[in-house]
């Protein structure tokens, strides 16, 4: 999982209703409920509108994403990842705080997105296989 903070560190929080000024050596515990799953959905939808909106629907004899992206099925793991291509380096090119690619991978088409890529390291790579290719 990556985690990126998206604004200042906090100087004081609030315990059981108490304002606590935070030292500046002072750790800070925030519990997060993550789903994988949800992620996995998530970039399934938007790779499929991306792969669709730059192909077009009839792009693919057979798209995967739909029973996931609806929770209908499981298995999200099996076309959502993270990029596992040589020719990808760190950052995919292209400006912007969010950028998407579409390829041709042998007969299946996939999408790759990086996420929050405004300064600092480079977030990861997501690859999607969307389907296969006519």
């Amino acid at each position: 999982m990556y985690m990126k903070y998206l604004s200042d560190f906090p100087s004081s929080v609030s315990i059981d209703g108490v304002p606590y000024k935070l030292q500046a050596d002072e750790k800070l515990e925030i519990p997060i409920n993550f789903d994988a799953s949800d992620l996995c959905r998530f970039l399934a939808k938007v790779a499929h509108g991306y792969a669709i909106s730059r192909r077009g629907i009839n792009s693919c004899s057979q798209f995967f994403l739909q029973p996931i992206i609806l929770g209908e099925a499981q298995g999200a793991l099996t076309f959502v990842g993270g990029s596992s291509s040589p020719f990808i380096g760190p950052r995919l090119s292209g400006s912007g705080l969010h950028v998407m690619l579409d390829r041709i991978n042998d007969s299946f088409l996939t999408v790759y997105i990086q996420l929050f890529r405004d300064h600092g390291d480079s977030p990861p790579i997501y690859e999607v296989v969307v389907g296969k290719v006519k």
